[in-house]
């Protein structure tokens, strides 16, 4: 990352060239691909009926779409918390309202912040859409931190000046006595640096634990205002569960409901505006339910009455009369009627916003720590407050505009990440050829390094796990702790794929790998057959299913392995990431004469994959067709020497 401010510019470049991407994919897929076609794909549902269902958190308002035929629904991608876009089956270009995926079952109810009329003869569709307000409120951050005042300017020194400033760090805080040396440390250089610092925390060495007890103790003992954030909910949920194992709930989880763990819903601040006792918002909501009723049996006038008329113009009407325009005196009248009861309407409400905005604004000075999404950061709801702390977790994840946004509302940053583990994604190449990639957290370890502090003991992996990571991005600093060495062996002596901490399978010709249309995805069928007689074993030998984890860098392999077993889990890597099981089984999927592995080049997802399984790791693949990388030719190398090398035979 450049820290020429110029050359910072070139990032709203790059913002809007990744939202024009993730947009026009959407856009240009459903102007162009059969209906049909875009559901097969799972990220459409056509046929729906409609119908509004009231509200739920938030005030937000629900509506239930259920399938007008019986005919069996395709599998779909669309999931709780998606962005959808609603249109009618015959206008789909046409966008009626953006909403979000509340529940889905047999119906698809979603949310949407306000109610748009439904015609009970049209069908509706939802497809998968992409939402542009994260990348506003980047740009947002990018303006911001061009001013020459206030939080830019403050944001600004933070990152580019070269000394290093202490602030407060009183001994009456407390150490945690049960951190190990290096966590003690990076304790210590949190609570004590006063702009920006940073834990770089390798796989398994706690960064998460670290990060919280940081969070505790400046919240707790010095009464900081503490902001938690992450580019992901399902980081800040992890951070979340962490606080309540800390036995520590005065926490306020800002966000839409639907997109965090069902578990912290009530420590949302939508749940605690909906469950409110509060006399006067209690009194509003009442006396706005009785006045939308009311304007709901007052039947619109129509277009050929009211003939273009203001409301001012109704009512200034009213006061003369006189016929006017046309219009009689009773027909004046029902158009009075109509505006008077609109406006009685919107004024309960306005009311009654005011007064929730006023219980929002208390309950976010209430918490000592607040957690949210980097782009939630940006949301008008914490738009006037200010923090004392700001933990930035996945730091490595979040690319410099997304890392702004926090930032802004806060007087100091801690950054916990690892450079080493995925980066943020960026479709767009242009964009990455423009910096989006690029991330403040390695920026700071690279130009401060005495700000932060790396994390060396790990309580995860094996030693023989550990082994090839920590020689090829770690150095050898990372150590393991004694937990580790107590680990038994999860396979039994006789094992087909042995007892090996680390196993490599070679499929080297004997599997096909094929390109899907519908993701445009890579799978490999025959791979997904064999890693099912794998779990076979594994379910004669007792093994429990929670304790396995299957990876695959591509999505449709992925799809085709959760057939396998309902109680396995199985993600991408993405999806893995800060996840761990006692075994993990990768499936490497790419298998070709030409030697083509795509993204599987990408060292930091390898990385991430080697780095979930705790006590057995076996890896699937053509070990021909990585023949050509260097690095999975280490990879092989070394489980051929330390592990367990199984050459699959026809």
């Amino acid at each position: 990352m450049n820290s020429n401010i110029q050359n910072w510019k070139k990032l709203l470049q790059a913002i809007s060239l990744e939202r024009d991407e993730e947009i026009n994919f959407h856009r240009n897929e459903i102007k162009e691909l059969p209906a049909r076609e875009r559901e097969k794909r799972g990220r459409a549902i056509l046929n729906l009926k409609a119908k509004h269902g009231g509200f739920v958190l938030g005030e937000r308002t629900l509506t239930d779409f259920s399938k007008k035929s019986t005919r069996k629904q395709d599998k779909t991608d669309i999931r709780r918390g998606d962005v959808i876009r609603i249109s009618k089956m015959d206008d789909p270009e046409k966008e009626i309202a953006l909403g979000t995926v509340w529940s889905i079952s047999k119906k698809i109810s979603i949310t949407t912040d306000s109610k748009f009329p439904i015609d009970k003869k049209c069908l509706y569709r939802i497809d998968l859409a992409a939402n542009d307000i994260t990348y506003r409120r980047m740009e947002y951050a990018m303006d911001k931190f061009y001013e020459n005042v206030g939080p830019g300017r403050r944001t600004r020194e933070k990152i580019f000046k070269k000394e290093n400033r202490w602030g407060r760090f009183s001994k009456k805080i407390t150490e945690p006595d049960y951190l190990n040396e290096s966590q003690k440390k990076a304790w210590e250089i949190g609570l004590k640096t006063a702009e920006i610092s940073f834990i770089h925390g390798p796989p398994g060495t706690g960064k998460t634990t670290v990060a919280t007890h940081i969070a505790c103790s400046a919240a707790n003992e010095r009464k900081d205002h503490v902001l938690i954030c992450a580019p992901s909910n399902i980081a800040i949920d992890n951070i979340a569960f962490k606080l309540l194992e800390f036995k520590n709930k005065n926490f306020l989880r800002i966000g839409h409901p639907a997109r965090m763990d069902q578990q912290l819903e009530k420590y949302s601040l939508d749940y605690k505006l909906a469950n409110t006792e509060d006399r006067q918002i209690v009194k509003l909501r009442t006396e706005a339910k009785l006045a939308a009723q009311e304007l709901q049996e007052i039947k619109h006038p129509g277009r050929s009455l009211m003939r273009g008329l203001s409301d001012e113009e109704i009512i200034s009407l009213g006061k003369r009369k006189t016929n006017t325009r046309g219009l009689r005196n009773n027909q004046i009248k029902i158009l009075q009627n109509w505006v008077h009861s609109k406006k009685k309407n919107n004024s309960k409400f306005e009311k009654l916003r005011e007064e929730e905005d006023k219980f929002k604004d208390k309950k976010i000075k209430e918490a000592r720590i607040v957690l949210a999404t980097c782009s939630t950061c940006g949301s008008e709801v914490l738009e006037n407050h200010n923090f004392d702390l700001c933990i930035l977790d996945e730091a490595s994840q979040a690319p410099v505009p997304l890392a702004l946004i926090p930032m802004l509302i806060s007087g100091k940053t801690i950054l916990v990440g690892d450079g080493k583990q995925l980066s943020p994604v960026v479709k767009n190449r242009e964009a990455i050829k423009l910096g989006l990639k690029d991330t403040l957290f390695e920026h700071i370890e690279k130009e401060k390094p005495c700000n932060g502090k790396m994390l060396t003991t790990q309580y995860r992996m094996r030693e023989k796990i550990l082994s090839f990571p920590n020689s090829k991005w770690y150095q050898n600093k990372i150590h393991s702790a004694g937990k580790v060495f107590k680990y038994k062996n999860t396979l039994k002596q006789g094992s087909p794929i042995g007892q090996s901490e680390i196993t490599a399978i070679d499929t080297n010709g004997l599997f096909k790998e094929n390109l899907t249309k519908e993701d445009h995805s890579w799978k490999n069928l025959q791979e997904v057959q064999y890693v099912g007689k794998i779990i076979s074993y594994l379910e004669k030998e007792k093994i429990k299913p929670s304790n396995i984890g299957i990876i695959s860098p591509y999505k449709a392999q992925a799809k085709e392995l959760k057939k396998i077993s309902k109680d396995i889990e199985v993600h991408t890597v993405d999806g893995f990431q800060g996840r761990e099981k006692d075994l993990i089984i990768i499936s490497l999927v790419r298998s070709n004469k030409n030697k083509n592995i795509g993204f599987l080049s990408d060292e930091k997802r390898l990385n991430v994959s080697l780095t979930r399984a705790k006590k057995h790791l076996i890896i699937i693949g053509d070990k021909n067709t990585f023949s050509e990388n260097k690095i999975f030719n280490e990879l092989w190398q070394f489980i051929e020497k330390n592990g367990n090398y199984i050459k699959l035979k026809k």
